[in-house]
């Protein structure tokens, strides 16, 4: 029996040699937290970050404005989303016809915690290093070109992968990030905001902050 369990110990040591040095690193990084927010303001919904989700988005967003503090992010009907003011037809046509995708990024200069009070929910979400990675992974395979549509100073509207329709919302594309990033267990039927948010809001902590 001690010959079984000296070689199961030989065998255990050597494996964890194998493991390259910044594997054991990722796993090390667990303990850092970073935090995100799902926001909810009149229609759209979106993924909020400061500064770290601006870093890992940068390869994909050249010329970040140098007074954001972070990054506001939505997925929609390349035609409603980019409208202005709410439209009626658009909404429908939206809705159901099977139409191109577009990401919102919006960019704020004041702290995160200002910008949160302006919204109309919110829910804070802290995630483990790997999860994060994961979330950035996501988004930026989200980006079916580099080149904006709409190139404002502080909201820019680029193609995105993907099309949206009844079956696939902007709360439907937020739960398969979550997905990714190892949040939620699955985004089958999250297709409107409650749904999205009941399903958060019984993991981590919800707001009104007016």
């Amino acid at each position: 029996m001690w010959i079984l369990k000296t070689l199961a110990v030989l065998y255990l040591l050597n494996t964890f040699s194998l493991f390259p040095k910044n594997q054991y690193a990722v796993c090390i990084d667990r303990s850092q937290t970073h935090f995100i927010a799902l926001v909810k303001q009149r229609w759209h919904t979106g993924i909020v970050g400061d500064t770290a989700l601006l870093r890992c988005l940068a390869s994909v967003l050249p010329d970040i404005p140098p007074d954001a503090q972070g990054v506001d992010i939505g997925w929609g009907d390349s035609v409603f989303y980019q409208l202005p003011d709410f439209h009626l037809g658009a909404a429908l046509s939206a809705l159901f016809l099977p139409t191109p995708a577009v990401l919102r990024i919006a960019f704020f200069s004041s702290p995160l915690h200002t910008y949160l009070a302006l919204q109309e929910r919110v829910a804070i979400i802290p995630l483990d290093s790997i999860q994060f990675h994961r979330l950035c992974q996501f988004l930026r395979s989200q980006f079916r070109k580099q080149q904006p549509i709409q190139n404002a100073r502080t909201v820019r509207f680029y193609p995105a992968a993907g099309t949206y329709s009844i079956l696939k919302t902007c709360n439907t594309w937020i739960a398969e990030a979550f997905v990714a990033a190892g949040i939620l267990p699955s985004a089958f039927g999250i297709a409107t905001v409650d749904a999205l948010f009941g399903m958060i809001c019984r993991r981590y902590q919800c707001y009104h902050p007016r």
